[in-house]
């Protein structure tokens, strides 16, 4: 990995219907610095908000879809990227090309939560799962040059898609 300083964050999600997710910037869940608010309805949806509630981004993807694609939106409307997946027993692969051109690969163990996504041939976001009982928690650590809530989209579409929620 290049030398890039990362931020490492805590994100719990419950299981339900939805999969909604805080997020915190320390290891005892007392600061949340973001929300993912899972929405029901035809197709799999969510709002990526801040801590205060403002909208950062919307993730959009359609119910039946191969390989399976999800949209993120800015608040305006206007799409910032769009994830492709292809899952199969062989080999699983993601990539989300973001509007300015630039790719984000997925690499490693989507069923166990321990993956990398990198841009070229640098490390921009680690993740480690720890599970608990009730809730599943884990650490994420992002490139702090990286957009922060954008990454946390991807993490939540891979989350959801490795549970076969939705689609």
């Amino acid at each position: 990995m290049a030398n890039t300083e990362m931020k490492r964050l805590l994100v719990k999600s419950t299981f339900g219907v939805g999969r909604d997710f805080s997020v915190y910037d320390d290891e005892a869940a007392t600061n949340k610095v973001y929300f993912i608010d899972a929405k029901m309805g035809f197709g799999t949806k969510a709002e990526i908000k801040s801590a205060d509630g403002a909208l950062l981004y919307t993730a959009k993807g359609k119910v039946i879809n191969i390989p399976r694609k999800m949209d993120y939106f800015a608040p305006d409307g206007t799409t910032v990227a769009r994830v492709v997946a292809q899952f199969s027993p062989i080999k699983q692969r993601l990539t989300m090309e973001l509007a300015n051109g630039k790719k984000w690969e997925l690499e490693g163990n989507f069923v166990g939560k321990n993956y990398t996504v990198v841009e070229g041939d640098k490390t921009i976001i680690e993740i480690n799962q720890k599970w608990l009982t009730l809730r599943d928690k884990y650490f994420v650590e992002i490139a702090s040059d990286v957009d922060i809530a954008l990454a946390l989209g991807l993490i939540w579409a891979v989350d959801i898609w490795r549970e076969g929620k939705n689609n």
